[in-house]
This record gives structure tokens, C-alpha cells and sequence, in this order.
């Protein structure tokens, strides 16, 4: 993790206009937006379902399988069309269509 007291000599260092300091900061910004991302995942029951919806949640419009898939990708693409599949009963999601290209429509 990195340290606070690092980040405030990093940005003091780059307010001093050192050029080769703002790669270095680029490098800590993306680190924390990675640690922000591994935090949301969690690792116990049921996670690769709350990935997954937490995906569908996020996307605006229509979405497609590919899209859960390029989304959430430790997730199988059986068991997001099982999901799926469970979703559409429970009347949360509609299908646009089958098959390959088929779309699909968050109801709720």
C-alpha cells in the first residue's frame, strides 16, 4: 500500500516542476484505482454472483453476454448464462432477441 507521507513528496516534488516525478505519479494513481477495484471483489460465497451483478447494475442500456464477460472476466460464460437464465424468471432482466447476437434489458 502506499503511504501517504509518499504521495505528499511525490506531489511536492512534481508542484517543483521534475518532469521524470509525474510518470511516478501517474504509476500511484492507477495503483489506488487498482486497489479501489480489488477491494469491490470479494473472494467468498456467492461472489462470482455479486460480481456479475454488480456488471449488469453498471451497465446504461442494453448489454450483451460479451459485455458481462469483458466485464467481469474470473466469471465463466456458463454460469453468467445461467444467471441469466435465473434473472429472466425472477422478471429482472429481459432477452432482446437469441442467440449469438441476442441483447439483453435490466427491468428493474
Amino acid at each position: 500500500m502506499v503511504c501517504d507521507d509518499e504521495v505528499m513528496l511525490l506531489q511536492a516534488r512534481i508542484e517543483d516542476g521534475s518532469r521524470q516525478f509525474r510518470s511516478l505519479s501517474t504509476i500511484v494513481a492507477a495503483y489506488r484505482e487498482f486497489e479501489a477495484r480489488l477491494e469491490r471483489t470479494s473472494s467468498g460465497h456467492g461472489s462470482k454472483t455479486e460480481i456479475v451483478l454488480n456488471a449488469i447494475g453498471g451497465f446504461i442500456g442494453d448489454f450483451s453476454l460479451s459485455d458481462i464477460e469483458r466485464a467481469c472476466p474470473a466469471v465463466g460464460r456458463d454460469w453468467i448464462r445461467t444467471l441469466l437464465k435465473r434473472l429472466k424468471q425472477e422478471g429482472r432482466v429481459e432477452a432482446l432477441g437469441k442467440g449469438r447476437y441476442a441483447r439483453w434489458r435490466r427491468l428493474q
